[in-house]
């Protein structure tokens, strides 16, 4: 987003799922993980 700034481009934020994450390093795993439990649990709901 910053080059894209950098260079003049006007960017539009468009909301999202908050758990929307890509996982490429073992914390992020581990993050995805807890994120299923609590899920399961009923700790986090659709909105």
């Amino acid at each position: 987003a910053s080059m894209m700034m950098h260079y003049g481009y006007t960017l539009y934020p468009v909301l999202g799922e908050t758990e929307n994450i890509k996982i490429t390093t073992p914390s992020d795993y581990y993050m995805f993980t807890g994120i299923i439990k609590n899920r399961e649990l009923g700790g986090l709901k659709d909105e």
